[in-house]
């Protein structure tokens, strides 16, 4: 995000330059200019023209000992276990062996596993499997570019009237690493490798799928690049007494993945397979320099997919005083706006399919393109009744043209009994569309489950063999992740609101406030998706979020997961938020402390229409995310000359994490592979911050800060559904940098 605070009459400039430093990777620059020229009240104009652009190196998992694998070995009740999220894509290929398991040839040889691998003795008789640590291969921020121009400019005509237009232009690039390609074989007898598999696994017979890792390419290196800009002209001022303002404004926003690395043609792969050139069976490094330089030879580079958003709309709107009312005049104001909507999915040839596809891929990318129409009309109203109650109100229509129409409104009263107490209340209710892309978008492929899971094959009670067979289909061998099917949902209903707050801000002495706010949102056809955690938790009563798919590499149709958008039913919050906040006038400078604390009372939400509730508060929840109960900051900044320091003091609670059964085989003894179940707990997390700003004089300025100066790691969580790869910690709730030096230099012209 990028935020430019507009003036008219800023003349000003500033240069800023800024470095922080992580340990070990995640290191970021950045710097910004600002400047104005023409003060809009003595001149009749005003420019401004701003520029920012920020890098930010890559963090890999490797650099942190809280993430770095996939293996996480600790003690429960007393044993000593391991939880492992791995992958059977190994390196060198395991096998799906003749009696149902999956077996590693380099296990059954040398009766180990190799280097990044774990061994998992699942029942066979054969041998054991060696399951891929594919965290080692993650990168937990990845390398970053921003840029981003903005320039504007109003011009005054005559005296009641000018003229406004504004240019923001950003650019932003993401290069992303992961584990080298993963995929199915088949191999026959008619293959060079098939004795390998024999020696394995002497009952082998027909087609024998492999699941193998193509670690020669190279990690799987995409880039996605951003570039949005967004442009506004207008006109503002006063007619018949009316302060208006009128603007066209066109947004528009592209997306392009490019791949860089580590990805191959599924048919030229297989080709230099079938020919014995590249052997799925040896260790990375241990190809032949032919077979080496083939590989190079199948890679895809260069644009793989994308999409391209513009928003058109025209916006008129008008406010003036009607009358005067006891606490002031009453203020009315009324606008309309009409709007278009266009979206365009973009793929390459190879991504949809045409002449090759991609190893490891199971569908090609479906292009489609969609648009629609809005319009809305608005009112709102400021009415101090008097000087110690202020009522206003708002009312608005929208209409899509592919929703149909709603009518949202919000009114709120503020009440002044005495100068130091203010009471304040307001009841709304809200109307959220669904986007083009969540409608319109066709089913295809969107990655894998972030957990494994296991189906037996052997048992014919086994839920998730029910649904495959069911549906034709053969679960995928062993403790694995599942492909992941998305598209958009025509069926879906816009999301409606309906929230209030009631609340009270106390001054008792000069320069002290505190501020106390009950608040509630309920949601009504809430659009997301079921976490893939209740999906497989209970996989008969979400049958229908399963389909099939035939794996490219072995022809083979296999289950996998739907996580398509739905409207999943209610949802409710409801939490406290407290601000407190003081200046206190030392003598020798200023201490001003403040507080900003979120308590939640209540989370309930419905994964289908008319379901039963369940709730994420202080837990790992059945949509795979965590209600904090409580969080918040504490904040003390002392001034003093030209000094300022400032401490701070972070805090999150803890919760119950994600739960496994022994029958998920998530959490086991590593010496007998005896399953546990699992029913931990996420530690509380705070953190220290601290900054000091120089002011040397009124053209420089010099600020060193540290972020998490006790270098406290997130706490460790089990978590492998909810949405990404990353194991040993929740991603989405913690800063993974660690203690961060930070300084900034500014100047002032």
């Amino acid at each position: 995000m990028v935020n430019f605070i507009t003036r008219k009459d800023a003349v000003d400039g500033t240069i800023t330059a800024g470095y922080a430093a992580p340990s070990k990777g995640g290191q970021g620059s950045t710097v910004s200019f600002f400047k104005g020229f023409g003060d809009f009240s003595k001149d009749g104009f005003n420019v401004v023209i701003a520029a920012s652009a920020d890098r930010r190196k890559k963090l890999a998992s490797v650099d942190r000992e809280f993430a770095k694998t996939g293996v996480l070995n600790f003690q429960l009740n007393g044993n000593n276990v391991t939880f492992f999220n791995g992958s059977p894509r190994g390196i060198p290929a395991n096998i799906n062996a003749s009696d149902g398991f999956l077996v590693s040839p380099f296990w059954v040889q040398n009766r180990r596993c190799p280097p990044q691998h774990v061994e998992l003795a699942e029942g066979s008789a054969i041998g054991s499997g060696c399951y891929y640590d594919y965290v080692t291969q993650l990168e937990i921020l990845p390398e970053r570019e921003r840029t981003a121009l903005y320039t504007s400019g109003r011009l005054r005509l005559g005296a009641d009237h000018s003229l406004f237009g504004e240019v923001l232009a950003t650019r932003t690039s993401n290069t992303n690493r992961i584990a080298p390609p993963p995929g199915e074989l088949s191999i026959n007898s008619s293959s060079p490798f098939w004795s390998t598999i024999i020696a394995a696994d002497p009952g082998a017979s027909g087609d024998v799928v492999v699941p193998y890792r193509v670690a020669d390419v190279g990690k799987r290196t995409q880039k996605d690049t951003t570039k949005a800009t967004h442009l506004v002209l207008g006109a503002e001022g006063l007619f018949a007494g009316w302060d208006y303002n009128a603007a066209i404004v066109r947004s528009e926003n592209k997306q392009d993945s490019s791949l860089l690395d580590g990805y191959v043609r599924l048919n030229a792969f297989f080709d230099t397979l079938d020919s014995g050139l590249i052997n799925p069976f040896v260790a990375p490094g241990n190809q032949s320099a032919a077979a080496l330089q083939a590989l190079r030879d199948t890679r895809i580079l260069g644009f793989w997919e994308g999409g391209d958003s513009t928003l058109t709309m025209l916006e008129v709107r008008g406010s003036r005083e009607m009358m005067k009312l006891g606490g002031g005049p009453l203020v009315v104001a009324i606008g309309a706006s009409g709007a278009n909507e266009k979206f365009q999915k973009r793929a390459s040839d190879i991504a949809r399919g045409i002449g090759d596809t991609r190893f490891g891929d199971s569908a090609a990318i479906v292009p489609y393109s969609a648009d629609r129409d809005l319009k809305a009309v608005y009112a709102e109203l400021s009415a101090p009744v008097s000087k110690s109650v202020e009522l206003s109100g708002s009312v608005r229509y929208d209409d899509y043209s592919d929703f149909g129409s709603a009518t949202t409104a919000k009114g709120m009263i503020k009440f002044r009994p005495m100068r130091e107490v203010l009471l304040r209340g307001s009841l709304g209710t809200g109307f959220k569309a669904p986007t083009v892309p969540q409608v319109n978008a066709a089913l295809q492929e969107f990655g894998v489950t972030s957990g494994n899971y296991t189906c037996n094959n052997n048992n014919p009670g086994d839920p998730l063999r029910q649904i495959a067979v069911s549906l034709g289909a053969a679960c995928p061998v062993g403790n694995v992740q599942y492909n992941v099917f998305a598209g958009g949902n025509k069926d879906l209903q816009p999301e409606k609101s309906r929230q209030w707050t009631l609340g009270v801000i106390i001054d008792p002495i000069p320069n002290v406030s505190v501020g106390i706010d009950l608040w509630q949102v309920k949601i009504k056809d809430a659009i997301s998706s079921v976490d893939e955690s209740q999906i497989f938790g209970d996989p008969l009563r979400w049958r229908s979020l399963f389909t099939t798919y035939r794996d490219p590499g072995t022809g083979q149709v296999l289950l996998a997961m739907l996580s398509s958008n739905g409207n999943l039913g209610e949802s409710l919050q409801r939490g406290i938020d407290v601000s407190a906040s003081a200046t206190l006038n030392m003598g020798w400078g200023k201490v001003r402390p403040t507080l900003d604390l979120t308590y939640m009372l209540k989370d309930a939400y419905q994964l289908e229409r008319g379901g039963q509730f369940f709730s994420s508060m202080a837990r790992f929840g059945a949509n795979g995310a965590v209600t904090f109960r409580t969080q918040g900051r504490l904040k003390v900044e002392v001034d003093y000359g030209a000094w300022s320091h400032t401490l701070s003091y972070n805090f999150k609670s803890g919760y119950k994490d994600q739960a496994y059964t022994a029958a998920d085989f998530a959490v086991f003894d590593p010496v007998t592979f005896t399953p546990y179940a699992y029913n931990g707990t996420v530690k509380s997390y705070s953190t220290i911050d601290f900054q000091t700003r120089w002011k040397i004089n009124k053209t420089f300025s010099a600020t060193l800060g540290v972020l998490n100066l006790a270098d406290q790691d997130p706490p460790r969580s089990l978590k492998s559904a909810g949405g990404g790869q990353q194991i040993g910690y929740d991603d989405r709730y913690y800063d993974p940098r660690g203690r961060t030096f930070y300084v900034k230099g500014e100047v002032r012209f």
